[in-house]
């Protein structure tokens, strides 16, 4: 599956689940058209910023974690600890 505009259009846009929260908008992807979310045009990225910050989207914990921590979510034993 894409995680990009085609993964975002079949996975929420299709299926009316757009909470037009402005994220796509902002990048100027989409627009309102008589309350509904529709596509400005295309982009044939594999993985894009719309995807990742859609809220209606799956969130991937483990490249999360990577990104933030260092380790998969999986290599934590006890769990992360920030120390202050």
């Amino acid at each position: 599956m894409s995680r990009g505009l085609k993964g975002l259009e079949s996975k929420v846009l299709d299926r009316g689940q757009c909470a037009a929260c402005g994220h796509a908008f902002s990048m100027s992807l989409f627009a309102l058209l008589e309350g509904r979310a529709v596509k400005l045009h295309d982009c044939d990225l594999s993985e894009g910023r719309c995807f990742s910050f859609c809220p209606r989207t799956e969130v991937d914990l483990d490249a999360l974690h990577r990104s933030v921590f260092g380790k998969g979510y999986e290599d934590i034993e006890t769990g992360p600890l920030c120390e202050w």
